[in-house]
């Protein structure tokens, strides 16, 4: 039987069975209690579509992950629908989703546009079998109302993979924001906003929603139409009001919040700003290394040791890493000196340490698999001066175990047959 407090109202959500809403749930709670203290502060009409949460312990008492959905829970969720106006998102919110340190951001399902009980069916299905995506996850679901044709919809981060003082935004016109990060699009604008602005006397402060719409506090923001960082006129604000405003929301949202924000948006044709999700921003903690005077190691905690076959780039950068290799080697021409990486470590470690930069600071995927690629990251890279030589005898498709603690590494040739090849390796790892 499905019961009175099984269903959460976002108006109502301070009650005892709060904590089984799950993650995405929590952070709108939190989003909605700043929303309201910002409309009151500054005289604005910021909404959080209308939504419910089917709480957690629904998929427990069902037991939904083995038994199915069953018809009385769809019932009752399609008496939402018609609460909601109709047509609504159906979207995830898993006990370990939107948290700190690792959001599982595009690792649950969401499905829009649901007005009819044979598609509530399929919704609730797909995303309550997302909840295999990670083992032992918990899901809530979230029925929340779809704002109809939005002019703009998409992403917006409180921080730039490159540390830039800018918020960044990713959007498409006339779409929502799932669909944006779920298909990315043909029609993908990207554009950021300085997080600070001066005034006449150069004082730089954060923005808000004051200092957008003031003439005399000199605003930057970067579009790929130009592809430079401009001064904003009294005409670029109007133009492009709903950006501003989101960049001053965000930047807002990242003091009070006090971590840096990834929200979800979509602007009404009418220029209502709707949120529809907010979590923290995540980025991997990583370590620097110096081994020695030759050799220094970039490393995060979960993954010291490296290993799998290796191939050879042109370039440390990783537009030139192989995908079908676990592991890749640059030489430089005179071969003393080396780097040893994974496939999909290097670009960003590089970013970070300022050394590469694309045609914008802006220029990683802010999407949901950018996303999932920046909080999964193993920003393992091995540098070495003055030991090319014991790289001399390693050839592409060699098997390759790279201690990055130590700076040692073992490899085995790729000609041996596989039973002695595992017998190595099971002995590399015993020691």
């Amino acid at each position: 039987m499905i019961r009175e407090y099984d269903i959460l109202s976002l108006e109502n959500a301070e009650n005892s069975y709060a904590p089984f809403s799950g993650g995405k749930f929590k952070g709108l709670v939190k989003l909605k209690k700043l929303v309201d203290k910002y409309n009151q502060k500054f005289g604005l009409d910021i909404a959080i579509p209308k939504t419910y949460a089917i709480s957690s312990e629904v998929f427990d008492r069902y037991d939904i992950l083995h038994k199915g959905v069953p018809e009385e829970l769809v019932n009752k969720a399609m008496e939402y629908v018609v609460k909601l106006g109709g047509n609504v998102a159906v979207r995830s919110s898993a006990d370990v989703e939107d948290g700190m340190g690792k959001t599982y951001s595009g690792q649950f399902a969401s499905v829009l546009s649901v007005k009819n009980k044979s598609q509530m069916y399929q919704a609730l299905r797909e995303v309550y079998a997302s909840a295999k995506n990670v083992e032992g996850s918990k899901m809530a679901v979230i029925l929340q109302k779809m704002v109809d044709t939005p002019k703009i919809a998409g992403v917006a981060y409180s921080e730039s993979w490159y540390g830039d003082p800018f918020v960044v935004l990713n959007y498409t016109k006339n779409k929502f924001a799932d669909k944006l990060v779920a298909e990315g699009g043909d029609e993908g604008y990207l554009f950021a906003v300085g997080k600070f602005y001066s005034d006449e006397e150069n004082n730089i402060q954060r923005i808000s929603f004051n200092s957008i719409n003031d003439n005399d506090k000199k605003l930057t923001y970067w579009s790929p139409k130009f592809r430079d960082i401009r001064l904003a006129t009294p005409e670029d604000r109007q133009k492009y009001k709903a950006q501003f405003s989101l960049a001053a929301l965000i930047t807002s949202l990242e003091k009070d919040l006090d971590y840096p924000v990834d929200m979800e948006f979509a602007v009404s044709q009418t220029g209502q700003i709707n949120l529809l999700q907010q979590r923290p921003y995540c980025l991997p903690e990583f370590f620097i290394k110096n081994i020695d005077l030759k050799t220094t190691s970039v490393f995060s905690q979960q993954k010291p040791i490296i290993e799998g076959r290796v191939g050879f780039v042109r370039y440390p950068q990783p537009w030139y890493a192989q995908k079908d290799f676990d592991i890749n080697i640059w030489k430089s021409r005179d071969g003393d000196s080396v780097h040893v990486f994974t496939k999909d470590s290097v670009g960003v470690y590089l970013a970070f340490e300022g050394f590469f930069r694309e045609h914008s600071p802006f220029s990683a995927q802010y999407n949901h698999l950018g996303n999932m690629s920046r909080e999964n990251l193993d920003f393992t890279v091995l540098e070495t001066f003055g030991r090319g030589k014991e790289f001399e005898h390693i050839k592409e498709g060699d098997y390759m175990r790279v201690n990055l603690v130590s700076g040692k590494f073992q490899t085995r040739p790729q000609n041996e047959n596989n039973a002695a090849r595992l017998q190595w390796l099971m002995k590399q790892k015993e020691k």
